[in-house]
């Protein structure tokens, strides 16, 4: 049985992919802040298949240990990350100038540094999987600039960097950064509480990405969720800047 680990489990995308996972017979281990989401979350799903999890933020490298310590100890191994666990800054959408330091930090210690804990975490593991992957969830933010997203936005853009640096370091292991586009989660009414609801849905994005635990799977890049008369698809987008001739 292969494994993966996911970050922001218990809730809107990461509780969807966790769930389809799970009904393709991979195991999952996952973390959330409390025992109680911890409990509530193992209890909703056990009965689609084997599922762990580990109290604590994957913003302390000790869970990020403990993630990989139990996908060893449950499974044999680490096969797959889905860096999925996000933050806004406090207060959410706060101009640059208004930007604590310190709140851009605790960003930075969920959406950026949490995939690096991991990552260091399981390197050796994935290493001997017959199929490692690495799925790093990632926004428009990263590229395109909106008032008020600075801090979620260069988090994002950093952990872009961070994954497909990774994995042109070890280009045996598949590494994509996935924009699912707007969805209807916590964090999208946390950020915009005055606007309606994206009609996409977590659980939604995640049956159309259930193909990379598939063969065959995509090449290593950064892909778009798109609109398609069949259902959403992935589509690879280049971020190459071409040189201009002086």
């Amino acid at each position: 049985m292969n494994s993966w680990i996911i970050t922001g489990g218990t809730k809107g995308l990461g509780r969807a992919l966790a769930e389809e996972l799970l009904d393709f017979g991979q195991g999952v281990i996952f973390c959330a802040r409390t025992a109680q989401d911890i409990a509530h979350t193992v209890d909703a799903l056990q009965a689609r298949g084997s599922i762990v999890g580990v109290t604590g933020t994957i913003a302390d490298p000790w869970v990020a240990h403990q993630l990989v310590a139990q996908a060893r100890e449950r499974f044999g191994g680490v096969d797959g990350i889905i860096a999925n666990a996000s933050v806004l800054d406090s207060p959410p959408l706060a101009p640059v100038c208004e930007l604590d330091p310190l709140a851009l930090q605790s960003v930075l210690s969920v959406n950026l540094f949490g995939a690096l804990h991991l990552i260091q975490a399981a390197h050796t593991w994935l290493k001997q999987s017959r199929r490692p992957t690495i799925l790093a969830l990632t926004s428009d933010a990263a590229h395109s600039t909106y008032p008020g997203w600075s801090g979620y936005g260069l988090s994002k853009a950093a952990l872009e960097e961070l994954v497909l640096t990774y994995g042109k370091e070890n280009p045996e292991i598949s590494t994509l950064v996935i924009d699912p586009g707007d969805m209807d989660t916590a964090l999208h009414q946390e950020a915009l509480p005055q606007e309606p609801p994206p009609s996409r849905h977590a659980v939604t994005v995640a049956k159309a990405l259930k193909n990379l635990w598939q063969e065959p799977r995509p090449a290593s890049g950064r892909y778009i969720l798109t609109d398609d008369p069949e259902g959403l698809r992935l589509q690879e987008v280049s971020l190459r800047v071409k040189a201009v001739a002086d």
